[in-house]
């Protein structure tokens, strides 16, 4: 199975606490799988490491819901968030990694653990720039 990420762009926004949100929405994309029905994607989770910020583990907001199957490939969409992260300035450089376990009734569990290097965009309010 051949797993791809749509975006590799997180993005900070500065909070009234003087700590940044970050906001990450990517589309995993799995080629070579059967069509992944909601239930089958258990134990999900997303890190985000980089050395001004340490490895902090996103919050899926909601649900994340398949939402195409075609020719083979699985599309699937998330919306993540992580709060009260330090501070920062200027952009970094970060890894993402999405780990899960596709458990379906057509095939033993599969375990799945892909990284990407990303880089976290930061947006500054025009009263804190």
């Amino acid at each position: 199975m051949n797993i791809q990420l749509s975006s590799a762009t997180v993005v900070a926004h500065e909070n009234r606490n003087r700590y940044m949100n970050l906001h990450y929405h990517p589309i995993v994309i799995l080629e070579g799988s059967h069509p992944i029905i909601s239930g089958e994607l258990k134990d999900v989770r997303w890190l985000i490491s980089a050395n001004p910020i340490g490895t902090n583990v996103f919050d899926i907001e909601g649900s994340f819901t398949p939402f195409e199957f075609s020719n083979g490939i699985s599309y699937i969409e998330f919306d993540l968030s992580k709060f009260d992260v330090s501070l920062q300035p200027d952009d970094y450089l970060c890894d993402i990694t999405f780990m899960a376990t596709i458990d379906s009734a057509l095939s033993s569990p599969y375990e799945i653990k892909h990284e990407v290097r990303g880089v976290v965009k930061v947006k500054w309010s025009k009263g804190l720039r």
